[in-house]
């Protein structure tokens, strides 16, 4: 079994409960971003035969091996991501758009994500093997429509989705793409922002998270202001319309100051871009997680059930006046 989000346990809980009631005597082994995140909490409340953290194939192939008496055999390394099957999407009765995961992990160390904890290396598919997955679903089904959930997909852009888009262009395939997962601003100049609207982007989400530069200067300086600036005005030079490009802004965070939302707002609305709110999620172990357990008015350590984005946990003093108020000022 696997398991998402941390306070999503009860629902593995049940299950595991109800397999067990039909297979008593069938081992069980968790893993996934829950078990990987609060392993202890997880083997002591859904109580797994066995339990599975970080990246689950390498392991889950030598944990196979040590209970049956004999490793199963598999046609491809695990660690090679170019070798992994693509996702059986064709048993979907009805496909209208297919999602793409060019990459694995995240080369930088963002204090609120736990991505270096679930995949410790980045690392990325060959340009080649991507392409013909686009190329497969596009000829096999007709597939017009990709969206990208890559953690850092305009990394190494030259080799990896540069050289992508300019093979794909060069077939005629006449492709729409979309970018749910946020991409770096640092990473877009004029050359890359005319090839991504030529390629046939058309929703582009951008990972900038706030306007204080001091803020984002102590998380790592993952961009500095002249970045966002010089995004906005090569995207909109390539023919990028307003409406296609979406910031994400991330609120709640402990000790964070209404103002700096407010303001990170109104200036995002100012460059013509439309805001999106992005809820802190608390997440153990990560840079962030002690300072979100002091400030925040849940006890997050104990029940992961309070560390659900949608409680603004990291929000203290809290109403849900407030809250609304901020969305509504994202919206207007």
């Amino acid at each position: 079994m696997t398991s998402s989000m941390t306070y999503w346990y009860g629902g593995i809980r049940e299950t595991m409960d109800l397999v067990r009631s039909v297979f008593p005597e069938i081992p069980i082994i968790l893993g996934g971003i829950y078990a990987s995140l609060m392993p202890e909490h997880a083997q002591k409340t859904v109580q797994p035969d066995y339990l599975i953290t970080g990246p689950g194939e390498g392991a889950i192939l030598k944990l196979l091996g040590g209970i049956c008496g004999k490793a199963p055999e598999v046609p491809a390394d695990p660690e090679d991501l170019d070798g992994l099957p693509w996702p059986v999407f064709d048993l979907y009765p009805f496909l209208d758009y297919v999602g793409l995961l060019t990459s694995r992990g995240c080369p930088f160390s963002c204090p609120y994500c736990a991505s270096k904890i679930l995949q410790p290396r980045f690392r990325q598919r060959s340009a080649e093997g991507v392409t013909q997955e686009i190329e497969f679903w596009h000829e096999s089904k007709g597939i017009i429509d990709y969206a990208f959930y890559d953690d850092a997909l305009m990394i190494g852009f030259e080799d990896h989705l540069g050289s992508i888009l300019e093979t794909l262009l060069k077939k005629n395939l006449s492709l729409r793409f979309h970018t749910p997962n946020a991409l770096h601003l640092r990473e877009v100049n004029r050359e890359r922002a005319e090839l991504l609207f030529r390629a046939g982007f058309k929703t582009l989400r951008f990972g900038l998270e706030t306007t204080n530069w001091d803020r984002q200067k102590a998380w790592g300086g993952k961009m500095v202001q002249e970045d966002l600036y010089r995004a906005v005005t090569v995207l909109a030079e390539a023919g990028f319309g307003k409406n296609q490009i979406e910031v994400y802004l991330l609120c709640g965070l402990p000790g964070q100051p209404l103002s700096e939302l407010e303001q990170t707002i109104e200036e995002v609305k100012t460059l013509g871009l439309r805001p999106r709110l992005a809820e802190y999620s608390p997440l153990p172990n990560t840079a962030l997680w002690e300072e979100a357990c002091r400030f925040s008015r849940f006890p997050l350590a104990e029940e992961p059930l309070f560390q659900n984005n949608s409680l603004w946990p990291g929000l203290n003093p809290f109403s849900w006046e407030t809250v609304q108020a901020l969305k509504d000022s994202a919206k207007s």
